[in-house]
């Protein structure tokens, strides 16, 4: 693999310092200014390398889903198939949300939904493609595990996904505005009842 050039280095430093604050402050608060500012480098440096907010906001979107990817989907996939696979995304993103909680931060991913909810453009349209994707990706390892007979033949993949995304969206919401201790717990109980009533009888 070639080594990165300087131009790249420094476009990657741009947008790993845009994520960070966008962390704190959404893609919508995140100004050329500030980040010019924070990264010690002129506006017109900034617009060297992205011709306009948007173009950035989209890079750190992008930037945010393959973080996303590396750190739960490959090495869940990398696990056996069915449920051991299932139970590793779980785990793995309950682990996401708890390392990006660290501030209030909680999956900034879930952040900027909600920010761009009510949105129309090319940022809504590029969150709501990672969405689909995170979805389907349940979706298949549900799939996979009624193939492997771990769950039940009759079992609907899609809504296996959707009840588990809502596990994973309240648990966000009661670790980070309820601060609730026992969030992780409550989220563990409601994925492993719905991994019991989702199993293949053992006859």
């Amino acid at each position: 693999m070639a080594a990165a050039t300087k131009g790249e280095e420094t476009r990657a430093q741009i947008i790993d310092q845009a994520l960070r604050m966008a962390q704190t402050v959404g893609l919508e608060g995140l100004t050329f200014g500030e980040l010019a500012s924070a990264l010690d480098v002129s506006k017109s440096g900034l617009f060297a390398h992205f011709e306009s907010k948007e173009d950035l906001q989209l890079e750190v979107i992008q930037e945010l889903a393959d973080r996303f990817i590396a750190s739960i989907i490959l090495p869940a996939f990398a696990k056996a198939r069915g449920e051991p696979r299932l139970r590793a995304l779980f785990e793995r993103y309950l682990a996401w949300v708890g390392n990006h909680a660290s501030g209030g931060r909680g999956c900034l991913l879930t952040q900027l939904q909600y920010e761009f909810q009510n949105q129309r453009g090319r940022v809504k349209d590029k969150l709501v493609v990672a969405e689909r994707s995170w979805f389907e990706t349940l979706t298949k390892a549900c799939a996979i595990a009624i193939q492997e007979k771990h769950f039940k033949a009759t079992l609907d993949p899609e809504q296996f996904a959707y009840e588990l995304l809502g596990i994973f969206t309240f648990y966000q919401h009661a670790a980070r505005f309820f601060e609730d201790p026992r969030a992780e717990q409550r989220a563990t109980a409601a994925f492993a009842a719905l991994v019991e009533r989702s199993r293949a009888s053992r006859s």
